[in-house]
Order: structure tokens, then C-alpha cells, then sequence
């Protein structure tokens, strides 16, 4: 099923024992657009925290209505790693997360046993690689760089959101939305806004036209090919 982000924004998730929140946004790979994790505002349960879940801890939703189920309980969210989703995310975070939920890791081999030695993704893109120029950044601690950088390839819905589609370096629309395959879990269009004088208009663009994502510029930067559909 493919439904827009839009209406997955703001139900709950439901664990097998109680309400844990509700979705606020998602992060994703920008390499096979796979989502990686729902950012789950915890609200009055655990006030001022929200928590990652990784999608494949959900049953499918239903397209209009109704609180996502997930495998989880209560209990084991409330104990996850609290991680800072208002800023760039380690590996090191990541691993801790999948650590506690016995979740398999999409990079280092994909091992729990690689958590603390893993490396680049071995994982095959689906539309090409994706390059960007953003620096890493690492938190000081551990001594173990490599595990502290920033994900640089892990990006943020609510950031993307609203970045210039770019073609040839000019701007062609705005980023406003994902249409995403929930039995999958993979991003499948952007949904694009083009001002025009006669009023406003959407366009869905497919993911394999979209050449790179870049944070310093907040561009989504598109195939010559993409223009003709605006």
C-alpha cells in the first residue's frame, strides 16, 4: 500500500499494551530511501522525549484512520536509548537502539555482534549512490570516531521538507511531502509544490530521478529529465 506521510503524521502507535504516542516525522536513507525510523512523540506519557521505531516493528497500518499497532511494549520503549532527535545521529546511537530491541542493523553486516565495530553500509542502493557535501561530525567520549560520527546518509523528513527541486540548479518546486510503500517501508515519490500565477499545484516525482540531496544548499536536485513534469 502507498499512502502519503501526511496521513501517517499524528496517529498513535499502539504497543501491545497501551498507547506510547503519536508520529511526529521519520528518518531515512537517502541511499535506497528506506525509512529507518518514526520519530514517536511520547507526549504526556514520557513528557518532553521522543523515542525511534524502527517500521519493522509495526503491522500494516490502515491507509485512513486508526492507530498504528506495533510488536513492542510499553515498558521496553520507555527503557530505550534517549536519543536527541533534534540533532544529527551517530552510529554509535543507532547501534545502542537496535542493541536493546534486538533489532538487525542495516549497516556493519548487519549483525547485533557488530554493533560496536561496525562500518560503511554494505546495503545496495536502489537509484544510484548519493554523494553530499556536509562534513561529519562526531561527539567527543568514546574515542571511537568512526561510531560517533553523524549518519551523514541519515536524513530527516521535517528537514527535507520544504527544500528547494532543483533541475540544472534552478528551482522548479518545493518539497512538501513523501508517498511512501508501507509494505516495503521505502520512500517511492516526493510531492513537490510549484507556485504558479493561476494558484498553487502539486507534482509527484518518482525517487529515481533525484540525483542527490544536499543539507548546506536545501536541495533535492533532480535528473534534467524530471523538468518536463513541472
Amino acid at each position: 500500500m502507498q499512502i502519503r506521510f501526511d496521513q501517517l503524521r499524528g496517529r498513535s502507535i499502539a504497543a501491545v499494551d497501551g498507547d506510547i504516542g503519536k508520529v511526529d516525522e521519520f528518518f531515512f536513507d537517502d541511499r535506497s530511501w528506506k525509512l529507518r525510523y518514526l520519530v514517536v512523540d511520547t507526549r504526556k506519557w514520557l513528557p518532553g522525549r521522543k523515542v525511534l521505531i524502527d517500521p519493522s516493528a509495526l503491522k500494516p497500518p490502515h491507509p485512513e484512520e486508526g492507530a498504528l499497532p506495533a510488536d513492542l511494549t510499553k515498558q521496553k520503549v520507555k527503557e530505550s536509548p534517549d536519543i536527541d532527535t533534534e540533532k544529527p545521529i551517530s552510529r554509535r546511537e543507532q547501534a545502542d537502539l537496535h542493541v536493546h530491541y534486538g533489532w538487525p542493523l542495516y549497516f556493519g553486516g548487519g549483525s547485533l555482534s557488530s554493533a560496536r565495530t561496525h562500518g560503511t553500509s554494505p546495503e545496495a542502493t536502489a537509484s544510484g549512490v548519493r554523494e553530499d557535501e556536509a562534513p561529519p561530525s562526531t561527539t567527543p567520549g568514546t574515542g571511537d570516531a568512526e561510531a560517533e560520527e553523524a549518519d551523514p546518509h541519515l536524513r530527516s523528513a521535517k528537514e527535507v521538507e520544504g527544500y528547494a527541486a532543483t533541475v540544472a540548479d534552478a528551482e522548479v518546486a518545493r518539497v512538501r511531502d513523501f508517498v511512501i510503500d508501507t509494505d516495503s517501508w521505502e520512500i517511492r515519490r516526493l510531492v513537490c509544490r510549484k507556485e504558479k500565477q493561476d494558484g498553487d499545484r502539486e507534482v509527484t516525482v518518482p525517487v529515481d530521478v533525484v540525483q542527490s540531496i544536499h543539507w548546506t544548499s536545501a536541495q533535492v536536485r533532480l535528473d534534467p529529465e524530471a523538468k518536463d513534469r513541472f
